[in-house]
């Protein structure tokens, strides 16, 4: 096992873990950037691009955890977008159990060289907990729209690079790296990125998630798989979600949190109720700004992990 790293990689792709990545295909393509975007830290430490809507420039927070593109109703209330409820009646359910099937047609969305027209984004909750500092972004791109291309997460370097699907498969780290870490995942209906790693020797299905400020376990796993005491001494109270339900939000340190080969030692680890079943709407639920309709997953590897590492999405 080793310890992460600064300079470590890791490679989220659909190869064995730990393969080795298999040599160019004859008459196959190489790596095609389509656009690289400047990345802004916002103050939850979260990743975001400015983006224009209708012209005019918008914080757009970069949401793999999400499955459907959002903004904000301040965005709604200053563009003056047209609002419609979903035809369907189909929702999408954030964190806190909050559900909304409102949708804003907006007139066209500019992402450096990509662009929308009279694209229908999903009108965040105004007792959403995703923009938790109010005014953070005004907006969200989520999976939807990243399953489109390859996305290339280098953290250190500030950028999004999105790279055409179309290259030859498994060959996609041009940059140097002493270490890569290969972890094959999923695609739900939602649009999520799941994967398996272990806590502490027990596996667990992650799905990655730079919405998520931190890391965090869901408290049920924790409790019925990993014996946690939310009593015990080990356990901290943090804080607490609010919105369709109420519950507390707790943190623990673990002892590792590993994939691929490469180990996490001692990550601190939050620990969060799962609001996101249960009877909360009529709205149908189709997809979530977090998780799907089966309910938060084991975990979210949030960006107090995912900020250490350079994540390659193929």
């Amino acid at each position: 096992m080793r310890k992460l790293g600064l300079n470590l990689v890791i490679l989220a792709g659909l190869s064995s873990i730990a393969a080795p990545l298999p040599a160019l295909a004859a008459g196959c393509n190489s790596l095609g950037i389509v656009e690289s975007f400047d990345l802004q830290r916002l103050p939850s430490g979260r990743p975001a691009i400015i983006a224009k809507i209708a012209g005019s420039p918008r914080t757009m927070l970069i949401d793999t955890g999400g499955a459907y593109s959002a903004v904000t109703q301040q965005t709604v209330q200053d563009l003056k977008l047209t609002e419609m409820r979903n035809p369907g009646r189909r929702g999408i359910r954030i964190l806190n159990g909050a559900v909304t099937d409102m949708l804003a047609r907006l007139p066209l969305i500019e992402m450096g060289r990509l662009r929308q027209e009279n694209a229908l984004y999903y009108i965040l909750p105004a007792n959403n907990v995703t923009n938790s500092r109010a005014g953070e972004f005004d907006g969200i791109l989520s999976g939807e729209l990243l399953k489109q291309y390859d996305a290339d997460f280098d953290f250190d370097a500030h950028k999004l690079n999105l790279f055409s699907q179309d290259h030859c498969p498994g060959n996609v780290v041009y940059w140097k790296s002493p270490i890569v870490a290969v972890v094959p995942f999923s695609l739900d209906d939602g649009n999520h990125i799941i994967f398996p790693m272990e806590l502490d020797g027990t596996r667990i299905d992650v799905t990655l998630d730079t919405g998520s400020a931190r890391t965090a376990l869901n408290l049920n796993t924790a409790q019925r798989r990993l014996n946690v005491d939310i009593n015990a001494p080990d356990v901290q109270k943090v804080g607490e979600i609010t919105g369709g339900f109420s519950a507390n939000v707790y943190r623990r340190r673990f002892k590792t949190l590993a994939a691929g080969g490469v180990s996490i030692l001692d990550p601190q680890v939050d620990l969060i109720p799962d609001l996101l079943t249960g009877t909360v709407s009529q709205a149908r639920n189709t997809g979530s700004l977090i998780a799907d309709k089966k309910g938060l997953p084991d975990m979210l590897l949030g960006m107090s992990t995912l900020s250490q590492l350079h994540v390659y999405i193929a």
